[in-house]
């Protein structure tokens, strides 16, 4: 009997999404948090429900978008929706983990080639690897070969909640530190986000 990977829907929702589910089902943020680490079962299926209605929301607008592009000629190698990767211009400064995981597919070309990396996303890319693991390895594996400081799960679990919430917005600008309770708990959801979201393990 096949069940629902819940570690995957978790990180497939768009930033803001529990907070969404626990605003439109009334629960608390620690018990949609908790429903993703197979908790509160009595919630289970209404939070999976609109977490899944949000993922297939979030890949219709892209194919929407990705249409729109092919009309206007401007769908090419250089267009892309990655997992909320926001364009950011890269200047001549020490490249960062969350740099790299906040390129777009043309700016990561232009990184590659001026480091003289052979290494590309495809050579991670594999029939039970999803999109996001073979990109998160990429990165890693980049990371050690430009001597670039990775983001792991041992230091978040070393960070307090100011640390947290500093790395949080290195890789989302637009992250709001209120968005998530201001407690033990939240402080546990904040660090499980970043480690779903960002860290990577070998």
């Amino acid at each position: 009997m096949k069940t629902v990977n819940l570690r995957e829907v978790r990180v497939r929702l768009p930033f803001g999404s529990l907070v969404k589910i626990s605003e439109k089902l009334g629960l608390s943020l620690t018990v949609v948090s908790g429903v993703f680490r197979g908790k509160y079962p009595g919630y289970k299926n209404s939070v999976l429900e609109i977490a899944l209605e949000m993922i297939n929301a979030k890949q219709e607008s892209e194919k929407d978008i990705i249409e729109k592009a092919e009309k206007l000629g401007v769908a090419n190698g250089e267009f892309s929706i990655p997992y909320q990767r926001k364009k950011k211009r890269i200047v001549e400064k020490k490249v960062r983990y969350s740099d790299l995981f906040k390129m777009n597919e043309g700016e990561m070309e232009n990184y590659l080639r001026k480091v003289n990396s052979k290494l590309r996303e495809d050579d991670f890319s594999g029939m039970f690897t999803s999109a996001e693991t073979a990109y998160r390895r990429f990165l890693y594996e980049l990371c050690k070969e430009q001597n670039i400081k990775v983001l792991t799960i041992e230091a978040l679990e070393k960070m307090n909640r100011q640390g947290l919430n500093r790395t949080m917005k290195e890789f989302n600008p637009d992250y709001d530190p209120e968005s998530i309770p201001n407690d033990p708990e939240g402080e546990q959801d904040l660090r499980e986000i970043l480690m779903d979201r960002y860290s990577y393990e070998e």
